[in-house]
C-alpha cells in the first residue's frame, strides 16, 4: 500500500493535466460499497466504522490505482506496449520464482505464501491476473502470427504454474474453456486446427489424471463427503440466510468483516471455518448484498462491450474468465492487486492491439500514433 501512495503522489507531481476517466464514475462506486458494507457491519455487529474501512484497504487501493496509471497512460508517460513488455518480464520472473519453490517442495520454503500439499506435493496460491492479462494477448500473437516463441513460451510457462503450481480445480477450467472459445472465434487455420487438437488433448489428458477425477468429481457431486466441499455448502446456506433475513441485508450485505472484533468474528461463524473468500459470490453478497452483484456484472459487461469495440477482443475472454468463475472464484474486480486496474486502462486506451501497427509498436516503442 505504501508503494502505491507513493506512485500516486508521483503521478499527482509530474502528470498534472486534467484528463477525462472514462471508468473514474464506476470505480468511484467502489467506495460506496465499501463504505456501506462498513455501516452494515455496524448495523449487524456494533463494529467500528473504521475497522470495516480498514479491512478492505488492499481492494479499495489497488481498484483505486486505475486514476495513476490511466494518468500516466493519456498523458503519454508511458505506452501499453511498454506496459505489455514490463509485465510480461515481471509476470516470468513471477512464475520462475514459483516454479522454483513448487520444485524445492515443501520441507524447503522460502517465500511466504499460502500453501499446503494437494495430489501429494505442494500447492501454491498464485496471483493470477497479471498472468491472465499476459496469456491472453500472447494466445492471440500465437493464433495470428508466425514468429512468436515469445508468446508460445509464456503461454506454456502459465499454463504450467495455473495447473501444477497452483492446482486450483476452477481456476484450470476457466482457462482454458475461455483459450478454447478464443481459439475458436477465429478464422480456421490448419495451425489454429492444431492448437485446437492439442487443447482438446491436453483437456483429455488432464481430465483422465488424478487431478481431472478430482475435478469432475467436486462438479458432480462425488466429494460432497469431502471437509472443504461440505463447509462451503454450510456457509452459503448461512450466507443466503442471513442476506435473506431483510430488506436492508438484502440490498447492502451484512458487512465486510474485521475478525479483530469480537462480535464480528463469532457473528460471521468465522471459527467454524466459514470464510466469505472461499465461497465466490456468495461470500460478496454476504458481505455488500446484491448491490455488489449489480455493480460486477454492469462494469464486467462495458468492459467487455469497450473491449470489443475498441480491437481488444482478446480481453473479452479474461472477462468472460470472470464472469464464469463468479460461483467459487472471485472476479478480476475484486482482487487485492493491480491487475484489474491495468486491464481497465489497456481497455482505456485507443491502441488497438490486435492491429499490425499495435504489433509494430510492440517491436519499437517509441513509435506512437
Amino acid at each position: 500500500i505504501l508503494v502505491e501512495v507513493f506512485f500516486w503522489l508521483y503521478v499527482i507531481a509530474t502528470s498534472r493535466r486534467k484528463i477525462e476517466k472514462k471508468y473514474g464514475t464506476i470505480i468511484a462506486l467502489a467506495v460506496l460499497l465499501a463504505v456501506s458494507s462498513s455501516v452494515m457491519a455496524y448495523v449487524n455487529y456494533g463494529q467500528p466504522l473504521l475497522m470495516g474501512i480498514r479491512a478492505q484497504r488492499s481492494w479499495l487501493m489497488a481498484i483505486l490505482m486505475y486514476f495513476p496509471l490511466s494518468q500516466l497512460i493519456k498523458c503519454r508517460k508511458i505506452s501499453v506496449p511498454q506496459l505489455m513488455n514490463m509485465l510480461d518480464a515481471i509476470n516470468f520472473i513471477y512464475m520462475a520464482i514459483m516454479i522454483a519453490q513448487f520444485i524445492a517442495g515443501p520441507n524447503h520454503l522460502f517465500l511466504n505464501v499460502r500453501n499446503s500439499i494437494r495430489y501429494g506435493s505442494l500447492r501454491l496460491a498464485i496471483a493470477q491476473s497479471f498472468l491472465c492479462i499476459s496469456y491472453f494477448y500472447h494466445l492471440h500473437k500465437l493464433l495470428t502470427q508466425k514468429k512468436c516463441f515469445k508468446s508460445f513460451l509464456i503461454i506454456a510457462v502459465t499454463l504450467f504454474t495455473v495447473i501444477f503450481v497452483n492446482k486450483g480445480r476452477a481456476s484450470t477450467i476457466l482457462l482454458i474453456v475461455p483459450s478454447v472459445l478464443m481459439m475458436l472465434s477465429s478464422r480456421l487455420s490448419k495451425r489454429k486446427l492444431a492448437l485446437i487438437g492439442g487443447s482438446i488433448l491436453i483437456c483429455a489428458i488432464f481430465l483422465s489424471s488424478s487431478f481431472g477425477t478430482l475435478f469432475l468429481d467436486s462438479i458432480f457431486g462425488e466429494t460432497s463427503t469431502d471437509a472443504g466441499t461440505l463447509i462451503r455448502e454450510v456457509g452459503r446456506v448461512f450466507y443466503m440466510d442471513r442476506v435473506l433475513s431483510s430488506p436492508l441485508n438484502t440490498i447492502f450485505g451484512c458487512g465486510f468483516a474485521n475478525i479483530d472484533w469480537p462480535a464480528t468474528y463469532v457473528g460471521i461463524r468465522y471459527g467454524e471455518g466459514i470464510t466469505y473468500n472461499d465461497n465466490g459470490i456468495y461470500g460478496l453478497i454476504f458481505y455488500y448484498g446484491f448491490s455488489m452483484v449489480v455493480w460486477i456484472v454492469v462494469f464486467t459487461l462495458w468492459l467487455m462491450h469497450d473491449s470489443w469495440k475498441s480491437g481488444k477482443k482478446i480481453y473479452v475472454f479474461m472477462l468472460l474468465r470472470s464472469l464464469l468463475g463468479l460461483m467459487t472464484l472471485f472476479p478480476e474486480c475484486y482482487t487485492t492487486n493491480i491487475g484489474f486496474a491495468l486491464l481497465c486502462v489497456i481497455i482505456e486506451s485507443g491502441e488497438n492491439m490486435e492491429s499490425d501497427k499495435a504489433h509494430a509498436l510492440e517491436i519499437h516503442p517509441g513509435i506512437h500514433k
